[in-house]
């Protein structure tokens, strides 16, 4: 099977029986007209395989985010660039893997029409978008992907970090990753909030991942001691 891109047309195959699980997929027929071939061939059947692995069985927890971004990602090898066309995401929620979607997240939260549609790295997106993003932006260069496992064992790790255009400057995450590795809630958000912020006043290129750490664990004990 080859990867393929879904057209803006195709919206609006994105209808509540199709969401609510009640039209289980699109036939080819029925979508013919919403796709396009892309650049080169690249064959899905590998990410099929570990989407049809997950969507077996009951619901598809938070706790499995991590070992299904490193999954993912392992299984489609796109370049940058072919990543960036929301409609290759689109065509894989929407056409090929809508179930395990379905499984992660109710149908009856407002933002789950965005976990088949938008593209990105917030919560809210496309959710194989979301992970392979997480996991291209956060593995080693020797394969590593703990720090994908890191930053994707809680939520609100994985928000703060990613809801931020911070997220796509590789020592910003590198230290992310590391330094609130073993934090939790409001000390996240509070810490990423401000490191931010500061990041907004510094030429941030310039540092490297140990001095945006420094400078996070700083704000990780202003934020405890500000809660305390």
């Amino acid at each position: 099977m080859i990867l393929r891109t879904l057209l803006p047309e195709g919206r609006r195959l994105l209808t509540e029986e199709f969401l609510h699980g009640q039209r289980a997929s699109w036939s080819e027929h029925e979508y013919s007209g919403l796709v396009a071939e892309i650049e080169r061939p690249v064959r899905i059947e590998a990410f099929c395989e570990v989407v049809e692995r997950a969507a077996t069985g009951g619901p598809v927890k938070a706790e499995a985010d991590g070992r299904l971004a490193v999954e993912i990602h392992k299984s489609l090898r796109l370049s940058r660039r072919e990543a960036a066309d929301v409609g290759v995401w689109r065509y894989l929620a929407i056409i090929v893997a809508p179930e395990l979607i379905r499984r992660r997240w109710s149908a009856e939260e407002k933002t789950f029409r965005a976990r088949f549609w938008r593209p990105g790295t917030r919560p809210d997106s496309n959710y194989y978008s979301r992970l392979w993003w997480i996991a291209e932006l956060t593995a080693g260069p020797d394969g590593d992907y703990e720090r994908t496992r890191k930053v994707l064992s809680g939520q609100a790790r994985a928000t703060a970090i990613f809801v931020r255009s911070l997220s796509h400057y590789f020592p910003a995450v590198k230290a992310c990753a590391e330094v609130l590795a073993d934090e939790q809630g409001e000390t996240v958000a509070r810490a990423v909030r401000e490191l931010y912020r500061e990041l907004a006043l510094l030429p941030r290129e310039a540092l490297s991942d140990v001095e945006i750490a420094e400078i996070l664990r700083s704000e990780v004990a202003r934020a405890k001691a500000g809660r305390g």
